[in-house]
């Protein structure tokens, strides 16, 4: 589909911005890409949905505008204004254990 492709190459170009320091190019691309993903009822693609603040809508880059944090039982992402989100790791607990957790 035509919209799901669009959505794609936005990511890309947001990222490339975000690199390169163009912030604001950044934002606006991902927010293109929101609006296309609303209007054609499509599921906003995870790993951009990953790299994205909620709530000012930033491309996050590890290091330079976000913060990516591990603990035993998730990644925590923190944006420059304050917002956070954590992400569970796949296939089980990596904490101490008995030793019978599944790491995929």
């Amino acid at each position: 589909m035509i919209a799901e492709e669009r959505i794609e190459k936005l990511a890309k170009l947001a990222k490339e911005a975000g690199v390169s320091g163009e912030t604001v190019r950044a934002k606006r691309y991902v927010y293109l890409a929101h609006k296309i993903a609303q209007r054609h009822r499509l599921k906003f693609p995870a790993d951009l949905k990953r790299f994205t603040c909620s709530k000012c809508g930033t491309y996050l880059i590890p290091g330079r505008n976000a913060r990516f944090r591990t603990n035993n039982k998730c990644v925590v992402v923190s944006c420059e204004c304050g917002e956070y989100h954590r992400y569970p790791y796949k296939g089980g607990t990596r904490g101490i254990g008995n030793g019978e957790e599944k790491y995929e």
